[in-house]
């Protein structure tokens, strides 16, 4: 059960959006078989011993809103009753994300692990799977066995953290004792254009943790680190570790401790300044081709509406004749190349359906390139072999820039959201991506520059934007400590 909750974006998520990621019951090793999944990697452990894996329901939605009411209910009634019909069994395995939020439940997760521990009782180990942005409730804590997150940023072991998920599981059926839990949080909020695995000041804590797994003392340690843009009790940095027993592990307790304080002493350090799109184009010719551009206001792997039409309007502005391409969610825009068909030209008023200022129409006479209705496969590392769904698609081209515009919202992290609508994206000498950190693992391949821009929207890097009521205060940058 994977959605990412956006607090701050307007729009709800419905049943209709885990449709067109996907909703899949009993057999989903047909769809997802092979691909970097969490489920994929389960299946990777337990095929080919005894055990006998059930398969129950698996859905995914884009990041986007918080999730309706009335579409939670039945996600967690539909799984409830699977898992019931299926009952007895040796122990449940979840693939979550741990930031999916409803508009009357605030930690879906721990309502999900708190329904299924209820169900099977207290000696049927529990052991999910969470993403590196989870929030830590007490409730999913108190309800699962172990959880055990990504360890990396950008996110490429979906597999292996499944994988490691399902050993920790076949560990917890043959030993009845269960671990002993550390787990310690900060009043912190950190950015996600700064708390990357690869590389600077999370890489050291990664490091450790990775460093640890080898000790047989250690089931799994996880350090978290919620996206900012959801305003929930406990958004807060965390440090989650099972250990087998208390005594005679000080020394990694204390470890952790360290791990947790080096974090906070080094809180400011995260927060970094961002150039505006006009200054970046001012500067162009000091910058190694392409130039891929990170448009952070409106990410839509952060639940972003994916309409922001900031770059595309300093583009225009510069009146440069540098080939660029830019993408944006914008269905009237696809309605209308489709009624003026591939091939000919129109006038179209380009951005957002609702006007938030950062999306704000931008009137260009474009010709329609292209136009494709094609599902999307993602070539990878980050979640390759999953299909997109992106519903119809037009690529226009105003001068030299190209504009994608899409019916549908979804992850555009891989290249092949562009390449699939026949853009040579080696000829391209500005390329516009809504993601944080998705898109560089397989966007390493055009050796450039890449540049994170201070743009506006639902994904702002500038948190003091938003309206914070219900995240625990103080919390640091919100309040200063």
């Amino acid at each position: 059960m994977i959605q990412e909750t956006n607090s701050f974006n307007p729009y709800m998520t419905d049943l209709d959006h885990f449709r067109k990621g996907y909703i899949l019951e009993g057999d989903m090793l047909r769809n997802l078989k092979g691909t970097n999944s969490e489920i994929s990697g389960f299946y990777e452990v337990l095929a080919g011993d005894d055990t006998k894996v059930v398969p129950i329901s698996a859905l995914w939605a884009v990041p986007y809103g918080p999730v309706r009411e009335s579409a939670f209910s039945k996600i967690l009634f539909d799984f409830r009753s699977a898992v019931h019909k299926n009952l007895p069994c040796d122990g449940i395995l979840l693939a979550l994300h741990g930031s999916m939020v409803s508009e009357e439940t605030e930690d879906c997760e721990g309502a999900l692990l708190q329904a299924l521990r209820e169900l099977v009782g207290t000696d049927v180990p529990i052991v999910c799977t969470l993403d590196y942005h989870a929030n830590i409730t007490d409730k999913m804590i108190k309800n699962a066995d172990v959880m055990t997150g990504y360890m990396t940023y950008p996110h490429i072991d979906f597999s292996d953290t499944g994988k490691r998920a399902a050993c920790i599981m076949k560990k917890l059926i043959r030993d009845p004792e269960r671990p002993y839990v550390y787990s310690k949080r900060l009043p912190l909020i950190l950015p996600v254009e700064n708390t990357q695995t690869t590389d600077g000041l999370m890489k050291p804590v990664i490091d450790r943790l990775r460093e640890n797994e080898k000790n047989h003392s250690v089931l799994s340690n996880s350090v978290f680190c919620p996206q900012p843009w959801i305003d929930v009790y406990a958004n807060n940095v965390s440090i989650l570790a099972y250990l087998h027993g208390s005594s005679g592990n000080e020394a990694l307790i204390e470890e952790y401790d360290r791990s947790i304080k080096y974090i906070w002493d080094k809180r400011a350090e995260f927060f970094i300044s961002y150039p505006r799109i006009t200054e970046v184009l001012e500067r162009y010719d000091l910058y190694s081709k392409p130039l891929i551009l990170v448009d952070s206001g409106d990410v839509v792997s952060a639940g972003g509406i994916g309409d922001s039409t900031k770059i595309l309007s300093g583009l225009i502005s510069v009146g440069s004749g540098h080939q660029s391409v830019v993408g944006i969610i914008d269905k009237n825009t696809v309605d209308k190349a489709y009624m003026l068909g591939e091939g000919n030209s129109g006038n179209f008023s380009i951005g957002g359906e609702q006007d938030f200022d950062y999306n704000r129409k931008v009137s260009i006479e474009a010709h329609i390139l292209r136009l494709s209705a094609e599902k999307v496969r993602i070539e990878g590392p980050a979640l390759s072999g999953i299909t997109l769904d992106f519903g119809r698609r037009a690529l226009l081209r105003h001068k030299n820039i190209h504009i994608l515009c899409c019916e549908n919202i979804s992850y555009t992290h891989d290249p092949t959201f562009y390449e699939s609508m026949g853009l040579d994206l080696s000829k391209i000498d500005i390329i516009t991506v809504k993601s944080h950190k998705m898109f560089r693992p397989a966007y390493e391949r055009f050796k450039g520059t890449t540049l994170i821009l201070n743009t506006s929207g639902f994904t702002s890097h500038e948190l003091k934007r938003f309206d914070y009521t219900r995240v625990k205060r103080p919390v640091f940058p919100l309040d200063e400590i």
